[in-house]
């Protein structure tokens, strides 16, 4: 996705495939927060989660990252979040937004890696 959105990934432009991407029946955004952190990936996730949300365009999303993570002794995330990992604004966009569904359970891949 992210590639067709950098400038000269697409033929069309990047305006047109935010647009394209913001108005699709149903938008799936799968693990976010892996992707490479830098200003432009937080922009054009902000701007692409933003456009469906103004447009009032349904939208799921997945990710192993609570949006923020509990804090130690000193005030410090205990590990990553999305705060941490896509920007606060980001993060209250898809906390206002969003009802979330917790999955809890031994992840499967490591399960499945140890049995062969």
């Amino acid at each position: 996705m992210y590639g067709r959105l950098r400038p000269g990934g697409s033929d069309k432009g990047t305006e047109y495939e935010l647009r394209r991407l913001a108005t699709v029946p149903l938008l799936l955004l799968d693990n976010l927060g892996t992707e490479k952190l830098s200003e432009w990936t937080e922009e054009a996730t902000y701007r692409l989660i933003n456009e469906c949300y103004n447009q009032c365009l349904p939208l799921i999303v997945t990710t192993n990252l609570p949006v923020r993570a509990p804090l130690d002794d000193h005030g410090r995330p205990t590990g990553p979040d999305l705060v941490g990992r896509l920007g606060e604004r980001l993060a209250s966009r898809l906390a206002e937004a969003a009802t979330a569904l917790i999955l809890n359970g031994p992840d499967r891949r490591r399960h499945l890696r140890s049995a062969s």
